[in-house]
């Protein structure tokens, strides 16, 4: 009678995990609706946000307030969900412990606990972006939270996986390509969730149903397809592809600084702290190097515009905007037939290589015309010429 109690109160566990995956999964989807006049808009037709607040205006007036306070409770609620399904499984697995492995337990847990903490961030932020951030979002920015915290590695290297591929650039996406990538990487990460959670169950199943007692089971992993054998978390990354040249480098940043090391990322790692420490896959790496690179590009043309204001010349709107704009994402004055030419007084405009690349696309994207005249690239699709990029290599003589 005291182990029928003991099962009974085990389904009533696996029922409360159900109900909870459920409203998890509702609750992204909720997110999808709440996004769904950013998703189906240019950023130029978006909800007007009037900041800050003057006069006898009401924020909760704005439309677009209004829009990004559904977006804001619907996070809460997924937060909120992901935690409940946690609890869900620890309180299933209390009923049964001999029945499930617990490092997988543990694995399961903690890919949900970042999952839910972190799944609302991107979209959020790649479609209702601060136009005059220049630390934008990217898939690099969630990958980097996704880390912190205790947070999953396996979620980590999901991220990194759809966002570095290295056939389309990891900056921030725009338009519809932008939408279809984060809607088509949440796809995927809410069918790991499913499957792993339904292989958590169907174990508690067969062992509420058949005739042993829970305490005489012995732990089993469930977390590898009964069909394939492949771990459901496991997610394959190339390795970090770390060049090891056949002699000591000796480097110089354009302007001064020297540096010397016995590879590439070393280099790198000294540059832009936490580049190679933190970094164990190659997406990863390309990720923070097309990062670095932006966040570089940002900073020199805005101290160049600086510069420009404080000699008395003034740019034109549109030269201004490309100079604020145009490091982690393309400008639209760039998509044209014909290729743009910057010729603004003798300030050189600083681009990301890869945003121009062909090869850093999908065969048949369309990629976006290369500026000419004063411009300067740097690419980042290797260590070594990233730092050719930004300096040169010298003898030690």
């Amino acid at each position: 009678m005291l182990e029928e109690e003991r099962k009974s109160r085990l389904k009533d566990e696996l029922r409360a995990v159900r109900e909870s995956l459920s409203n998890l999964i509702s609750t992204h989807g909720a997110m999808e609706g709440a996004l769904y006049p950013f998703w189906k808009r240019d950023a130029a037709e978006w909800p007007e946000r009037a900041f800050p607040y003057g006069g006898s205006l009401n924020p909760f007036a704005d439309p677009g307030v209004q829009q990004e306070g559904r977006v804001n409770e619907t996070a809460y609620r997924i937060m909120g969900a992901g935690q409940v399904l946690n609890a869900s499984i620890r309180g299933a697995r209390s009923m049964g412990s001999s029945v499930w492995d617990r490092a997988e337990i543990d694995r399961l847990t903690q890919w949900i606990n970042t999952y839910a903490n972190r799944a609302w961030k991107l979209p959020y932020f790649l479609l209702v972006p601060d136009r005059d951030d220049s630390n934008p979002w990217t898939g690099y920015r969630l990958a980097d939270e996704s880390s912190m915290h205790g947070g999953s590695g396996e979620y980590v290297k999901l991220v990194a996986q759809q966002f570095a591929s290295g056939k389309h650039p990891g900056l921030a996406p725009e338009g519809p390509p932008g939408a279809e990538t984060v809607a088509g990487f949440y796809d995927s990460a809410e069918l790991i969730l499913i499957q792993a959670v339904s292989a958590f169950l169907d174990l508690g199943d067969a062992a509420a149903e058949d005739r042993r007692a829970l305490r005489r089971r012995r732990p089993k992993s469930f977390l590898r397809d009964d069909n394939s054998g492949d771990d459901v978390l496991a997610v394959d990354v190339t390795a970090h592809q770390v060049e090891y040249p056949s002699e000591t480098l000796r480097f110089k940043i354009h302007g001064g600084k020297r540096y010397e090391a016995e590879t590439y990322a070393e280099i790198l790692n000294e540059i832009w702290t936490g580049y190679s420490s933190s970094t164990d896959n190659e997406p990863l790496a390309l990720g923070r190097r097309q990062d670095a690179a932006a966040r570089l590009a940002s900073k020199t043309n805005r101290d160049r515009l600086q510069a420009l204001v404080g000699r008395g010349i003034e740019p034109t709107a549109e030269e201004r905007e490309i100079l604020l704009y145009s490091t982690f994402s393309v400008p639209d004055q760039f998509r044209g037939d014909q290729p743009f030419v910057w010729a603004l007084k003798d300030i050189q405009l600083v681009l990301v290589d890869d945003l121009y690349d062909p090869e850093c696309y999908e065969l048949g994207a369309d990629v976006p015309s290369r500026p000419s005249g004063q411009v300067r690239f740097l690419k980042a699709q290797t260590e070594r010429a990233l730092l050719e990029s930004i300096g040169e290599f010298v003898s030690s003589r």
